[in-house]
């Protein structure tokens, strides 16, 4: 029988790293290939996903209790108030 260890802080950091390589190095060519989201170009998908793996990272250690992410990293200043059309 298998017992399963927790993991480290150290092995979390390798694994986080390896997870954004990979996904980095062959999301874009998955994006053309499928062809629905290829309109979006290298740097929007590339972009979508550092936005993604930031906020699941955040709200993983949120999750687990880690007082370093107690208050998540504001975006507002990325945010542009919606424009009023009349």
């Amino acid at each position: 029988m298998r017992y399963l260890k927790a993991w480290t802080d150290e092995e979390e950091g390798i694994f986080n790293d390896l997870v954004k390589k990979v996904v980095m190095e062959h999301i874009w060519a998955a994006a053309k290939e499928d062809g629905r989201l290829a309109h979006r170009g290298s740097s929007g998908i590339k972009a979508h996903v550092k936005a993604m793996v930031s906020h699941v990272m955040v709200v993983g250690q949120l999750i687990n209790g880690d007082a370093r992410f107690t208050d998540p990293p504001s975006y507002s200043n990325l945010i542009r108030p919606a424009q009023q059309v009349f």
